[in-house]
Parts: C-alpha cells; structure tokens; sequence
C-alpha cells in the first residue's frame, strides 16, 4: 500500500490533466477524475499505468521472497522445539495386519533403529470407556459444586435419587461413592484394554531379566526386516512379540538397554496364548466394539531426524495406505476422525466440495440485492414506495448508500460458520486442519462472491452461461466493471476496518458472553466463575484466535489493492490507512487477548501466499482487458510480460518453497538432536503418553481438587477422599487444626471462602502418598 501511495503520488496527476474528451466529458467524481476512468481510449497516458504495475508486482515479489526467508527461519524454529508434536508422526490407513500398538512399534522399529522410536499408540474405539470417563468428569463437577455450596453457605445439598425409592440423599455423600465407583470402573477397563492389546506386558519382567544377562547383544541385519523384495509380504511378516527392554540397571539415563529377540521358542509362545486369552477375555467384558483397533495411531520417536526422515518416506506400496503427516499438538485433536477409513474421508471430501460450490452459486442471490442498494436509484426502481420516502426524508438516500457494506459484513460474518460445518464432513484430524479448510473456502468466497459479483453486479448463475460459451469474455466483464466499482470497495474496507476492529477491540461479543455467563451456571468460587459453562464463555477464558477469518478477511484487502493500486491511485491511501490501523490492534488482541496454544506453526500462511499469486495473475488479467478496451496499442504488449513472469514466479515458488517450509533440514536435526543429548541421554518425559486417547490417560481416581484430606478431618471420618487401601497419611498440625476448628475458622478457611488444602490432580490408588499438593 505505501508503494502504491508513492505510484500515486505521479499516477493522480498524470489522469487528472488528461485532456479533454467526450468519452470522458460526463465524469465529475472527484475521485474518479484522478483514476485511470478519466483517461481517454488511445491515451499514451495509459502507459504510466504500465509503468506503475510494473513497480507495484516487483515490489510484491520482492516481499514474498523476503517473506519467505522470514518464515522459514521461524518455521525451524517451531519445528525445533520439544514439543511432543515435532517428535511424533500421524499415521492413517493402517494395513489390518499392523492394527495394533505392539506391531505399529515394531514396524517403525525395524524401519528405523530400535533406539529410534519411543511408542506407538493405535487409536482404539473405546465407546464404553469414553461415556464411563465423560460420567466420571461430570461427577467431579457435581461433587466439586456440591462441596463448594456446603462449604461457603453451611448448607449441604440434597437431591433425589430416583433409583432409591426417590429419597432425598446427602449429594456429597452419595456423589463421592458413585465417583469411587465411576473411578473404579475407569481403571478396570483401562487395564483390560491395555492387557487386551498390549500381550508382551505377560512377559516384560521375564523379558528383562533376560536382557540383563544379554547386555550388548543386538539384532544381526540378516534377521530383521527384509527391505528388498516383495513389500507387501514384508509388512504381513512382521512378528509381533519383539521388543525394545529398557536397562534398569547400571545405566542412568538411558533409552535402550539391550534388543531382545523373541521370534519363537517357549517364551514368545507363552506370550502369544496369553495375548490371544487376554483378547478373546476382555472382548467378553467390554463388547463388541470396546477395544476394536482404528485405522490410525500416533508415533514418536526419540530424534528430530528421525520424525523428519519418517514424515517424508513412503511407508507401505499401496496407495492411502500407511499415510503419514504431521501429528497435531495433543490439545488441538479431533479424536472422533482420528482413524476414519479413506472411502469415508473421499465421500466427505466429494460432499464437502458439493455442498460449497451450491453454496457459491446460491449465495449471489443475497450478494446481488445488497449489491442494489449502493446506487439509490437501481433501488428504487426494486422498492418504488422508497421513492416518496426518500423525497420526505433526503438523508435516507445517504443511509441507504452506507447500508449495503454493513449489511455485506453482517452476511459474511455468517459465512465461516457455514463453511466451518461444511468441512466437517472432510474428517479433520484436528483444529487446525479444520481451519485451513475454512481458510481456503473463505478465501475463495472473498474473491468470487465479495469482489467479482460485487463488481460485475448481477447473479453469477445468469453470467456463467455467458462465460462458458465465450470465455474472452470474462476479461471484457472485469474491464467493463472493476473500474466504477473503487468506491463501492473503499467503502466496504473502511466499515469493515473500523467496525470489525472496533467489535474486536472493545471485545463487544465477548462481554456480552461473559456477562449472560456471571448469570447462569456454577459461580461460587474464583475457579467456578473462570470456567465455561454450557459454551458461555468468561473473559478468563478467551476463545481461540480465529486465524482462517482474519485471513480470508484480509484476501479481500489484498484483491482490492492488486486491482486497484495503479487504476484508482486514490485507493491506495485508504488501504495504508485500513493496515495502519489493523496491524497494531490485531497485534495487541493476539499478544494479550487470545490464548497462544494449539499453534499450528504458520500453516495457513503458506495457503495464503498460494491464494495471493492466482490474485495477482487476476488483476493483471482484469488490466491488461481495461487496457485493450481502452485501445492502447502500446500498453497492451508491455503488460504480457508481467504476466508471464508472474506465472513463471509461481512456478518458481512452487518448487521448493514450500517444501523446504514444511520439513526441518536434516542439519538443523541434527545440531538439535546433538544439543539434547549433551550430558546424557535426553529426558524423554515430556514425550511418554502424550498421544493416548484422553480416555485412556487418567487411569488413577480422580477427586475434586477442594476435596482435602483437611475437610475428611473436620468431617471426624475418612471417607470422602482416602481410598480404603491407603495407608495412614501424615497430615500438618497446622492444617489439623484449621480443618478441627471450625467453629472460628481463620482466614483462608474453606468456611470463610478460603481454601486450606486442595488436591491437584488425581490421587494414586494402593500408595502412602497423596498425589498433587497437600497444601494451597
């Protein structure tokens, strides 16, 4: 914009003092009098609009490669981190013969280096399992509620249970031993599952003493995988009882101890009937469909170079089969698509492309009539009664005139949440993927339905027909249209500029949800009022930014500035302005107003810079027909060049740009990988159980956090929290008597809306010890 605003520094005037002719006798604009409308057919004036897109697109070249380089440099650094997504790998379309954890395992441990991975974990589907820990969850909310309103009212609640003759029970006591059933519960099929599919667990402790007595040994290259010949056989062979045993003993810190090999013999036979008692046992217990393998699972492994090397290897002959792509932050996954089969992601994706372009059809209707309303007589002509309206009340003209580009706003703001639901059906594996959908889709109703219908003002259905049977003639509509059409655009920006950032900065929609939210729901404590209830959101709990809305949004300002700069020079100050004030403020929401966290590391960036070029290539289109209506027999030849280049540019981009952003270069792998194990090897704790399905994690009780082991004293019985096999826990004489004493609490005890001891976090089932903090 601020290259543009220098174009026009010369541009405006150049057009201002064309000289005088019929053809543009009847332009008395003032804004149209300093734009290239003013200049007269044949003009060589119109070579200085050559001259000025040549400077504007080589300055956007420019950018983009600089962009580039910025980009990718942060990029790495993102893929650098220790962060359980850069070490795992998602893995869809798993073959039927590699469904299981343990064999996932062993593939890649073959495919790499047995001290290469870490774990693998097949998304299972746990149906029963999820709806036993989702009951537990609102248990511990209830509980947590119920214990709340006892504690700072002195009232304890009741209700009705209708499964004891509809008798009125004590809710903290009757919701505590449903939680300890619920917990009980939780745990049983968690370790079914994990015996169910994990068969070697018979054989661990027999395992490793013999890995002890086997130190060093490892696997000769001749007995492991096969890496030449048929493929497919290669993958049906993989055995499934081989495994890494980590050394306990004598090794501080290391990942591998020994590799033992069990591919027959009396153990692995042992381990292989336990597996198949074990399967066959607890498919009685849980169900048909507990415990079934998904098509997909997640895999990490020890080394940056690793994951790069696996993200960009063809894992298995068949095509769809054994995909691999980037593993989403643990936060950000959809885990209901996690797994769906290929003929149900192409049959969404087929639906997902339908239901858009209906959607891009049909939506001119709405586009079309709000585009009326920016010419009062085109209106009237729609609505006569305005007619009689407008002469009673002359300022109703100039509202009318201001209504079309707020009501423009108000229909696209509708928009993402549509598209949003339509690309649901294309099985998203996270959020993040989700929004890229959106982005696209987004980006593309910007450039159709806000720009062109907006410009060519008619119903894109009655001018497709036209452009099927005489494609020339889209550039003729664009040259004919685009130029009148600069105002009704500036107009557009701006009101989307200052009231859309207004909106944000004044976080409106938010405080509104925020103050129905202190109305309705939990709101007894600090913790209770920071929590979203029934999706009303506190100011606490911001929602995510929403990154494919403010993009597409800004494809729109980029579409007009391409068009625009060098046509109407006067645009270009607007859009310095609209940027000016954008950049700052939308700076400052996502520094201090939106959480930073599931980040997708720049994704949608590199979609936007693939959209902007065919954007580019559309503007040049669009002048080089304004030019050869306008007759320049001089103008037109010198555009064909920027346009070639400008293909040729993206052909450039599109080799190895975007490649070299999506993987991390096996130096800076291993400068990282070298950098972790200085000192020993690398702790791997942030990486283990990460990618469980969230059902599956929390296998110990789980207890609200203001159920202390202070408040079971004052109750003068243990019977809330401590389960029955604990032993007897130590408690602080100080918290005894807060907790003995409350008759005249002190300040901070829960009586008084304090909080003397809270438990963080769950509670370790047969162990002395409390798990979390025993003291606030």
């Amino acid at each position: 914009a601020f290259v543009g605003m220098f174009n026009s520094l010369w541009l405006m005037p150049t057009y201002g003092t064309a000289k005088y002719h019929e053809e543009t006798a009847d332009i008395t604009d003032p804004i149209a009098m300093v734009s290239i409308a003013h200049v007269p057919s044949g003009s060589s004036r119109l070579l200085a609009t050559v001259f000025g897109t040549y400077i504007v697109f080589g300055f956007i070249f420019y950018s983009i490669i600089k962009e580039f380089e910025w980009f990718t440099e942060h990029r790495h650094k993102y893929l650098m981190r220790k962060s359980p997504s850069n070490y795992t790998i998602y893995v869809s379309h798993i073959p039927p013969e590699l469904r299981s954890s343990a064999k996932l395992l062993d593939f890649f441990r073959r495919s790499f280096s047995p001290d290469a991975v870490l774990e693998a974990h097949c998304s299972l589907k746990i149906p029963a399992l999820e709806s036993a820990a989702g009951g537990r969850d609102g248990l511990v909310n209830k509980l947590e509620h119920a214990i709340n309103v006892e504690e700072i009212t002195g009232k304890t609640p009741t209700h009705r249970e209708i499964l004891k003759g509809n008798r009125q029970v004590n809710s903290i006591e009757s919701w505590t031993q449903q939680l300890r059933e619920a917990n009980e519960e939780v745990k049983e099929r968690i370790e079914k599952l994990e015996t169910m599919h994990d068969p070697r667990s018979y054989k661990n402790d027999l395992e490793a003493s013999i890995a002890r007595s086997m130190k060093g040994q490892s696997i000769d290259a001749t007995e492991s995988m096969s890496l030449t010949g048929n493929a497919a056989k290669s993958l049906n062979d993989v055995p499934e009882h081989s495994e890494v045993v980590p050394e306990t003993e004598g090794k501080e810190g290391g990942v591998l101890g020994s590799l033992v090999k069990v591919g027959g013999g009396a153990l692995g036979n042992v381990a292989g009937k336990a597996g198949g008692l074990a399967t066959s046992a607890v498919g009685a217990v849980l169900g048909a469909e507990d415990g079934e393998p998904r098509e997909a699972g997640f895999v990490t492994f020890t080394k940056l170079s690793s994951t790069q090397a696996a993200l960009q290897m063809i894992h298995h002959p068949t095509p769809h089969k054994m995909k691999v792509q980037e593993a989403p932050e643990v936060d950000d996954i959809f885990w209901l698509n996690v797994g769906k089969s290929n003929y149900s992601l192409q049959v969404g994706s087929l639906i997902s492309l339908v239901l858009t372009t209906l959607l891009c059809l049909f939506w001119t209707i709405p586009m079309t009539f709000i585009q009326t309303l920016t010419e009062v007589e085109k209106l009237q002509e729609l609505l006569p009664f305005l007619e009689g309206w407008i002469e009673n009340a002359p300022w109703l003209g100039a509202a009318l005139n201001q209504l079309a580009p707020l009501m423009l706003i108000i229909v696209n703001n509708l928009l993402p949440y549509i598209l949003e639901f339509i690309s649901t059906f294309e099985g998203p594996v996270s959020n993040s993927v989700l929004q890229t959908a959106v982005f696209t889709k987004l980006s593309a109703f910007m450039i159709i339905q806000t720009f062109f219908v907006s410009a060519i003002s008619g119903s894109l259905i009655s001018e497709l027909q036209k452009m099927i049977d005489d494609p020339a003639l889209i550039i003729d509509l664009l040259a004919t249209s685009l130029p009148g059409q600069s105002t009704f655009f500036v107009q557009l920006l701006m009101v989307q500029t200052f009231l859309g950032l207004g909106l944000e900065l004044l976080k409106v929609t938010p405080l509104a949800i925020a103050a129905v939210r202190t109305l309705i729901g939990p709101k007894l404590t600090e913790k209770e009022r920071n929590t979203t209830f029934l999706g009303l959101r506190p100011l606490a709990d911001p929602k995510e930014f929403e990154y494919s809305q403010l993009l597409s949004g800004a494809i729109l300002y980029f579409m007009v500035q391409f068009v625009y700069s060098t046509t109407a020079p006067s645009t270009n100050w607007f859009m310095a302005l609209c940027f000016a004030i954008m950049i700052p403020g939308y700076k400052h929401q996502f520094i201090y107003n939106y959480p930073t966290s599931p980040d997708s590391g720049g994704k949608i960036w590199t979609n936007f810079i693939q959209i902007c070029i065919p954007c580019m290539m559309i503007a040049e289109l669009a002048l080089l027909g304004l030019l050869a209506l306008k007759k320049s027999v001089l103008a037109v030849p010198f555009m064909v060049p920027l346009l070639i280049f400008t293909y040729l540019f993206s052909v450039y981009i599109r080799q190895e740009h975007y490649h070299v952003t999506a993987f991390l270069p096996s130096r800076e792998c291993l400068i990282q990988d070298l950098k972790n194990r200085e000192g020993g090897e690398m702790d791997y704790e942030f990486l283990k159980g990460q990618y469980l399905q969230p059902a599956m994690k929390i296998k110990l009780p789980v207890y609200p956090e203001n159920m202390g082991v202070a408040r079971e004293v004052a109750q003068q019985e243990v019977k809330y929290l401590t389960p029955p096999s604990s032993e007897a826990e130590i408690i602080d004489d100080e918290e005894y008597y807060y907790a003995s004493n409350t008759t005249n609490p002190p300040m901070g005890d829960p009586l008084d809306g304090g909080d003397v001891s809270t438990l963080g976090g769950s509670v370790t089932g047969g162990g002395s010890n409390v798990g979390g903090s025993m003291m606030a």
